[in-house]
């Protein structure tokens, strides 16, 4: 288990409270973990950013689009 991984699962343990200032916070704390240098595209850090694309707040998917590069089929 590296690094990323663990601080990546920690952040994104919090995405699935009910509480949409949470998940904000989650999807954050997530997208300040990830691996930018490495990019790898996968991990609980994209999995959740993925998930926020679509949450129903729109707190959270003022977030995630501002990260357009991590959708799925973009480019590097």
């Amino acid at each position: 288990l590296n690094e990323y991984a663990l601080y990546g699962e920690t952040a994104a343990a919090y995405f699935d409270d009910p509480d949409p200032a949470v998940r904000a916070r989650a999807l954050q704390a997530s997208l300040s973990v990830y691996d930018w240098m490495n990019d790898p595209r996968d991990g609980p850090s994209v999995e959740v950013f993925r998930r926020a694309v679509n949450d129903p707040d729109y707190l959270v998917r003022h977030i995630a689009a501002g990260y357009p590069e991590l959708l799925p089929g973009a480019s590097p």
